[in-house]
């Protein structure tokens, strides 16, 4: 820096790049543990879920009716058109509209996986989009709590 001379300057360039290497070092585990490959463990999840579904298809033959009812429940939604009329009038009931909309087109993408052939979904390529539509729904959490409380 200023008024530093030839001598000084490797000794402070030294000295931060120790004090750079220790906070690194003490920084690392935690700061590696934090980031993690959301595609991967959902591919891990998935891999699981379809050894679990083929233990419980073979032990139960069916799926809950807990999907039959939500089922029901969405197909009963109305598709509005929503103008900026409408959200100037009333913000509250587009945003609920949006919501529902959106949930249903997840619940729909998850149903069309669902009802491919079991040799589909064990492919690598069946796999990966169960994992996209998994992370999908996932990445959305905060976007659904946002239309929710507006």
């Amino acid at each position: 820096l200023f008024g530093e001379t030839e001598k000084h300057r490797p000794i402070r360039l030294r000295a931060l790049e120790g004090i750079e290497e220790r906070s690194e070092h003490a920084h690392s585990a935690t700061w590696w543990q934090g980031q993690r490959n959301d595609f991967m463990k959902q591919l891990e999840k998935v891999d699981k879920m379809m050894d679990y579904n083929i233990h419980a298809q073979q032990e139960e033959g069916s799926s809950s009716g807990r999907r039959w009812l939500q089922a029901d429940v969405l197909s009963q939604l109305n598709e509005k058109v929503i103008s900026p009329e409408t959200l100037k009038a009333d913000p509250d009931k587009v945003c609920s509209a949006i919501y529902l909309w959106t949930k249903r087109m997840l619940y729909e993408w998850e149903m069309e996986l669902e009802a491919r052939p079991p040799e589909v979904k064990r492919s690598n390529q069946g796999k990966h989009q169960t994992v996209t539509q998994r992370q999908s729904k996932e990445y959305l959490k905060p976007y659904f709590k946002q239309l929710k409380h507006k």
